[in-house]
């Protein structure tokens, strides 16, 4: 009887065993090392034309790898890093190279005319992508996973999250019985912090998870990422404060409504002052970058000296130019500013309106009171020494751009064309011959131009740029009105150098060829 006993304990064990290597997890834990935000970016594609793009979703898979990797905490920040900032940069650079490095992954998912191939992308899920799931699983590299939507009403749309396991139940990955025991774990940039399950639907021939707010979402097939190769990601500074009670870090979110805040020279300020101490101003803390209409964007303000909250007076918003035929307007619908402390932090201000503020002409300052008066038997001596400003390192010109506007007479192209000329403080110059490339350029039609430099130099060195027709007198010459021209230095953000308007600002014949811009 005892032997009998040892025999089915042996194969018990033996059976827990079969059972539990259907299920493996990596070691990487979206609570340990998952981003600790929503992908709810939206790009700004293509400013001009307020073209914009949703979601970095396979930036934030690789980002989080990235810290993986390099066996590094994650920012603890629990909203959108801003434009500019190191870590959104990081993002969306890793963002490109999981677009770039899989065009024909995701050229292959596409092709599926009418639906045809939908039973074919389903067996490769449930076979050789699977198995290639298995392969890296077991090894403990977690993987990125590209995900092509299925269409119809659940459409999960194109997605990237990252393999952290999976759980094959009673399915022997052979196309046979039990196909919907099977579960991928993911890390979904959408829902940090959790593990999100993918699961086949046998019958339907998709991929299906829910989402936070239990709506099913499909797809019609995956692959596996094995082009991923790891970056250094950045290092996000002042995470861990002391519990002492002292406020270290501002944060403040501002909702832009249905008028942009421009950047270039169209940027904002932000004045902190307190009871008792110097102000602390912070420059363009824009990075000089547009923010889009009807999105938040977050500023990260660390404070020159810790302070308790009833030392903070107020927070001054303050925007350049504005107003003019060139000026910019800017609509603020919400402002919200939070505080970060050791063990945590809090709401001190939270205001809407539509808009809550609009920076226009001489109207560009809003103050949000937070207390407005000093702590009884605080040091209310009047501060006579200078604000602190908080900068951001000079970045290099890589490009100059010229946004030209034509009037009413043509610039024609073929053998009428347009050179450019940039001189340098330095003594060197940069000549371009043929901008429009021998095209048109139509009646009152505005054209971008972008002349990247030989070697990126600091703001400032450009000395003059010379404009030259290549136009031939005679019956069949060319003439052109140049109503406007605006020329900007690009370090990654566009700041202008010069800007004329005019009818015209300068007519080209064969006999006055030449235009001569000076930077202000």
């Amino acid at each position: 009887m005892k032997k009998l006993h040892v025999l089915l304990f042996f194969i018990f064990c033996i059976l827990s065993v079969s059972l539990s290597a259907q299920k493996r997890m990596t070691s990487f834990e979206p609570q340990k090392y998952g981003l600790n935000f929503v992908n709810t970016f939206h790009n700004n594609f293509v400013s001009q034309i307020d073209w914009r793009t949703g979601g970095l979703c396979g930036g934030m898979v690789y980002t989080a790898l990235d810290y993986y990797h390099a066996k590094r905490s994650v920012p603890v920040q629990n909203y959108r890093p801003n434009d500019g900032t190191r870590l959104h940069t990081h993002i969306y650079k890793q963002q490109v190279e999981s677009i770039v490095k899989n065009i024909g992954n995701w050229g292959e998912l596409g092709l599926n005319p009418d639906g045809a191939r939908n039973e074919e992308f389903f067996r490769w899920g449930m076979k050789e992508r699977l198995r290639d799931i298995m392969f890296y699983v077991n090894r403990n590299q977690p993987m990125p996973m590209g995900l092509m939507g299925a269409g119809g009403p659940n459409n999960g749309g194109e997605h990237q999250v990252l393999i952290i396991g999976y759980d094959l139940g009673r399915y022997k990955v052979n196309l046979g019985a039990y196909q919907s025991d099977v579960k991928i774990y993911t890390y979904n940039p959408n829902y940090p912090n959790k593990i999100s399950i993918i699961r086949p639907d046998v019958n339907k021939k998709v991929f299906y998870t829910y989402d936070s707010r239990g709506n099913r979402k499909e797809w019609r097939g995956y692959f596996v990422d094995r082009k991923y190769r790891r970056v250094n990601p950045p290092t996000v500074a002042g995470e861990n404060y002391p519990n002492d009670g002292k406020i270290y870090e501002l944060i403040v979110f501002c909702e832009t409504g249905g008028d942009d805040l421009r950047g270039g020279n169209d940027n904002l300020d932000v004045t902190i002052n307190f009871h008792g101490q110097s102000s602390q101003l912070v420059r363009n803390v824009n990075l000089g970058r547009r923010w889009i209409n009807n999105y938040e964007q977050a500023v990260r303000i660390k404070l020159q000296k810790p302070i308790a909250e009833k030392y903070i007076k107020s927070v001054q918003l303050y925007k350049h130019a504005g107003g003019g035929i060139n000026g910019d307007n800017w609509k603020l619908n919400k402002l919200t500013i939070k505080t970060r402390k050791g063990g945590g932090g809090s709401q001190i201000y939270k205001k809407t309106g539509l808009p809550l503020k609009e920076f226009r002409g001489n109207t560009k300052t809003f103050i949000a009171t937070i207390n407005a008066n000093a702590p009884a038997g605080s040091f209310t001596r009047v501060v006579t020494t200078k604000p602190i400003f908080t900068s951001f390192p000079a970045k290099k010109v890589n490009y100059i751009e010229f946004e030209f506007r034509t009037g009413s007479d043509d610039l024609r192209g073929g053998n009428d064309n347009l050179n450019v000329k940039i001189n340098f403080k330095n003594g060197r110059s940069k000549y371009v011959r043929n901008v429009n490339r021998s095209r048109r350029w139509t009646n009152n039609s505005r054209k971008i131009v972008r002349i990247k430099l030989d070697t990126p130099m600091s703001p400032g060195q450009v000395k003059n740029i010379q404009l030259s027709t290549t136009f031939k007198g005679g019956f069949g010459g060319d003439n052109w009105n140049m109503n406007g021209v605006k020329v900007l230095e690009d370090t990654g953000s566009k700041k202008s150098i010069f800007q004329k308007s005019g009818n015209p600002v300068k007519r080209f014949t064969s006999s006055s060829r030449t235009f001569t811009i000076y930077p202000k």
